[in-house]
Order: C-alpha cells, then structure tokens, then sequence
C-alpha cells in the first residue's frame, strides 16, 4: 500500500492443472465474491465487491490448541472462510468475525487478508500477526513461529521476495508480477 493504491498477488505451487474461478453474486447482506480454486471447490483465494483478498497457504500439520469456548461455524471452516468473505468490507471485519469462531483449519494452514485500505493480517490458528510497515508477505511456513531470518530450508522465496519489496522505489503491478514469477 502506496497511501493511494493497494496490490495483492497471490501465486499457487499446486500441480492441478483443473482450476477453477467461481461468482457468488451479491445478495443481501452479503457482499459479492469471486474464488480461486480447483475441481474439488476449495477456495485457493478469492477477493469481495469491497476489496477484500485472502489466499490461504497451506503448512505442515501443527495441532492447534482448541480456541477456548468459541464453538465452531456451522458448516465448518469453509463456511467461514465464504462468511469472512461475504460479510468483512474491511480487515478489522475479517478479525471480528473470525475471532468469533472455533478456526481448526490452521492445523494445515495459515490464510493471509487485505483490503482496499491498505490494512492486511495473517490469521494462523489463534495467532494473529497485524501488518507492519507498507506490505505483508506470507509463504509456506508459520511465520508466527519464525518471524525472523534466517527462515526454514525450502523458503529462500520469502526472503527474496522480502528483499524485492523492501527496496522497491514504488509498488506497481509489474513488480508483483515479478515478486510471483
């Protein structure tokens, strides 16, 4: 985030050549939604009508401890994640509303939010990690557990792209095309 214009970028390391993109109209109040996924209909990453983006990076298994007496979201966390979507216009929404609830998926994933705003959190299990400086950058490693480099074998990625980010003049989309090449 610029002060003026917000970017998001996210790139899948998946080998299914079956995606997907699918529309949920707006209804009301429900903002409109696309999704980014394969043929199994589990949303990659998605973006609403008000500017709000996720993608969710999948991570080695981690048992959670259980989220004290939230209860968990009808329908599980996928419904979450469409109820998240459908429902924030902004980060502090996503917050609220996943603070409410029992999150059991971030056993196998952490899920990366922004919005039109410029504001963007990493929700993993209970772990909430705020945006600090001008972008947030996530891979496929808890960043709530190493937050610092040097970071785990196989995420030179991070570290790179961290770089490219920190030293960019001005964010634009061709520089986060190349950050995702």
């Amino acid at each position: 985030f610029d002060g003026q214009m917000a970017l998001a970028g996210n790139n899948e390391d998946f080998n299914n050549p079956l995606t997907l993109i699918w529309f949920i109209p707006a209804s009301p109040g429900r903002f409109g939604r696309v999704y980014f996924g394969y043929e199994d209909g589990i949303p990659q990453g998605g973006l609403n009508d008000q500017g709000v983006f996720f993608d969710g990076l999948a991570l080695p298994y981690k048992e959670m401890p259980s989220t004290s007496q939230r209860p968990h979201f009808p329908g599980g966390d996928l419904a979450l994640f469409d109820e998240i979507l459908s429902r924030s216009a902004n980060v502090q929404e996503v917050i609220d509303i996943a603070g409410r609830w029992n999150r059991v998926a971030g056993e196998f994933a952490q899920f990366l939010y922004g919005d039109r705003f410029g504001d963007s959190v990493i929700l993993d299990g209970d772990t909430i990690l705020r945006k600090q400086g001008v972008f947030q950058l996530a891979t496929n490693f808890r960043l709530a557990d190493n937050p610092n480099p040097p970071y785990p074998q196989g995420e030179e990625r991070y570290g790179t792209v961290y770089d490219l980010l920190a030293h960019a003049d001005h964010f634009s989309v061709d520089l986060f095309r190349q950050a995702l090449d």
